[in-house]
């Protein structure tokens, strides 16, 4: 199968790149599950952007710097801050109706979260997908395994995947990773299933440079409740005045600190609670509707229960290495997203960076290759693509995977224990694709963690 422009991957990142590009040629989009089963759909929050004359571009870049431990790349981090806005403005002229008042979130030293309820990402995700149907110049493909990248000469044209019972290769001018981040290499995750490092997998094989995969955001307020994907609990609840306490009912870390801060604090407690019992009921339910719904379902009234919580793995802060133009090392391959390391978030997420970021950076790709675009010959390689779909043992063996990094390479990172893990991670096999993905972006982690010899941004380190 053979498109202009190929994009794998249908959250905010590749539907926004894809409704783009679709003014330049043909776009193929290929999704693992349905459209909607993304990351996207599930963020709360909202998106950082900087709008009222009592805010500015210096302080909402000082603040991504604070919250990244200074490990950010500057120059990729002033473009997300200058063009933050016109992504918000791009989703207003989809559809996105967003609140007007704005959020306050961790880390940020002024109010300018733009959000629909507490359902932000759902309300977009549907909005993309709504225009992306009614385009002509789009098809997308669902249950499309992507499997490897298609390169040759340092040049990328396509990529293998399994669809429909068998092995296809799509071929295309421009490719464009948008595949999030790996969340499911953990036990306790906010990321849906899906999230198994496909993307990152396929770039470690074919040789795509990497950075800052050691840097694993955890969220620090995940509801304590068995759910899987993880229930969060939106940042913005504790801009509005939902307190953290322990099982004494003290007070123990400042709440609107950064979020690693804010998981480690929590990491120490034996058991932590966000308590918004003194906020009026009506006010909740109006301010956090489908939160308050959610936890009212399990047994939890927000504004009568101090909600058990824990911090979980969230967001993968490196990635795919890409210039301010998403480009990657290999040529015609782009990468945005969670799946990419802009360099924008350092060692830790400022809270609603990253549906800014993948707008930006979409519209960032789409702008380089209109400047540059011509059709040329392409040249592929067809190597022999196996898929192997996942059994018992596989089942296991990511349990395995799953539990042992969530236990010894999370907040706090013991060096003993990582090396030990690591090398029985080598001695496994999996059968299954997706299994072989996560094991591989794992040991990646644990590798690179194991020279991170500092504490930094998301991780407590025990040498």
């Amino acid at each position: 199968m053979q498109t202009d422009f190929l994009i794998i991957g249908s959250g905010i990142a590749g539907l926004s790149a894809a409704l783009k590009l679709s003014t330049l040629g043909e776009v193929m989009v290929l999704t693992k599950g349905e459209i909607d089963q993304t990351s996207t759909a599930l963020a709360q929050g909202g998106i950082a952007a900087v709008s009222q004359k009592q805010d500015s571009f210096k302080k909402h870049f000082a603040d991504t710097l604070k919250a990244g431990d200074f490990l950010n790349k500057k120059s990729s981090t002033l473009f997300l801050v200058k063009n933050a806005f016109k992504a918000v403005q791009f989703l207003k002229e989809i559809g996105v109706k967003f609140n007007k008042s704005l959020h306050l979130e961790g880390g940020h030293s002024k109010k300018r979260i733009f959000h629909v309820d507490d359902k932000t990402g759902f309300f977009i995700e549907k909005k993309l997908i709504e225009k992306v149907k009614k385009n002509k110049n789009i098809k997308v493909l669902h249950h499309c395994f992507v499997i490897d990248l298609l390169y040759k000469n340092n040049c990328c044209n396509g990529v293998s995947a399994f669809y429909q019972g068998k092995i296809i290769n799509f071929l295309a001018q421009k490719i464009i990773l948008a595949t999030g981040g790996g969340g499911q290499i953990f036990a306790k995750t906010t990321a849906p299933l899906s999230c198994t490092g496909d993307g990152l997998a396929m770039a470690l094989r074919a040789k795509v440079k990497v950075s800052h995969l050691e840097f694993i955001q955890f969220h620090p307020t995940a509801f304590d409740f068995p759910l899987k994907p993880v229930f969060l609990l939106s940042e913005a609840l504790r801009g509005e005045g939902a307190l953290l306490i322990n099982e004494k009912g003290e007070r123990f870390t400042y709440e609107l600190d950064s979020r690693d801060k804010v998981s480690q604090a929590i990491f120490k407690q034996k058991k932590a609670f966000l308590d918004f019992t003194h906020e009026n009921k009506s006010k909740l339910q109006e301010k956090f509707p489908a939160i308050f719904k959610k936890l009212l379902q399990k047994g939890f009234d927000l504004s009568k229960d101090k909600i058990p919580i824990i911090p979980v793995a969230h967001f993968f802060c490196g990635g795919i290495v890409v210039d301010i133009y998403g480009q990657t090392n290999l040529k015609n391959l782009f990468a945005v997203g969670e799946v990419a390391c802009t360099g924008v978030h350092g060692a830790n997420r400022l809270a609603s960076n990253s549906l800014c970021e993948a707008v930006v950076f979409a519209e960032s790709i789409y702008q380089t290759i209109k400047n540059n675009f011509k059709k040329e010959k392409l040249e592929i390689d067809f190597p022999i693509t196996k898929f192997h779909p996942e059994n018992s043992l596989d089942q296991k063996i990511r349990q395995e995977i799953q539990l042992k990094m969530s236990r010894f390479c999370s907040i706090v990172r013991d060096f003993n224990k990582m090396k030990k893990i690591l090398k029985e991670f080598e001695a496994l096999h999996p059968q299954g694709t997706e299994t072989s993905n996560i094991l591989q972006v794992a040991k990646e982690v644990l590798r690179v963690a194991l020279k991170r010899k500092k504490s930094a941004g998301c991780h407590f380190v025990i040498s």
